[in-house]
């Protein structure tokens, strides 16, 4: 299981997205506090398409309780902003 746990650190998807990002966009608070917490998976790695943070993909999505336990989990700001400049609120209300 540690071997796995390993490589999938390294895991990206299409766009640069890790696991935290795909778990984000799902909302489940379990999974994220699993792959941050427990296998030490970075929540504050941007995709390489839109500089999307897990936060972002959480807020994308409509997942407000994995949004703001990523918030607090990462001491983010409100005014995180992707590639294209825009914040949370802006992907939100999309």
């Amino acid at each position: 299981m540690k071997s796995v746990l390993e490589k999938s650190r390294h895991i990206e998807g299409e766009f640069g997205a890790n696991l935290v990002h795909y778990a984000a966009r799902n909302g489940d608070v379990n999974i994220l506090n699993f792959l941050i917490i427990k296998c030490g998976l970075n929540p504050l790695l941007r995709s390489t398409d839109n500089g999307y943070l897990p936060a972002h993909e959480a807020a994308s999505f409509g997942k407000i309780e994995a949004f703001i336990w990523l918030l607090k989990m990462t001491n983010s700001s409100l005014m995180d902003r992707d590639y294209y400049g825009h914040t949370y609120l802006h992907i939100a209300a999309r």
